[in-house]
């Protein structure tokens, strides 16, 4: 049951931090078509939104209780990693007959479930290495 609960948290953190992204964009973006006010509206949301991420993560989520800055670089990595990852992974499937937004979706929920994996095993797993 409390594995069924952990993603359960981890899912609604999941869904609100996106909001948090994408009303932060909306606001700082303003519709604007120049790639320096994107560019910079995408990465004040994203961090934003991936601070208070790893935050509730930690502490609400996983309740880590370890003082360690490496969780915090390896979230970093994990979340940098997602983002490599998911746009290399929809740019090769670029040529598949369905929406590209479809495979983006697919790809990122493969994505959202190996993080949820990597995160509760790897980085907020209370074990001592």
């Amino acid at each position: 049951m409390k594995k069924k609960i952990d993603f359960i948290k981890f899912s609604l953190v999941s869904f609100i931090t996106t909001v948090i992204d994408l009303t932060i964009f909306r606001i700082i973006s303003n519709n604007s078509k120049s790639l320096l006010i994107i560019a910079i509206a995408t990465i004040v949301s994203r961090t934003i939104s991936t601070i208070i991420c790893y935050i509730c993560n930690k502490y609400w989520v996983f309740k880590s209780k370890k003082q360690d800055p490496k969780e915090l670089f390896y979230f970093i990595f994990l979340v940098c990693g997602q983002i490599v990852i998911s746009a290399i992974v929809v740019w090769l499937l670029r040529h598949l007959p369905i929406p590209q937004l479809v495979t983006k979706m697919i790809v990122d929920t493969t994505l959202f479930f190996a993080a949820y994996f990597i995160q509760k095993v790897f980085i907020f797993n209370e074990k001592e290495a």
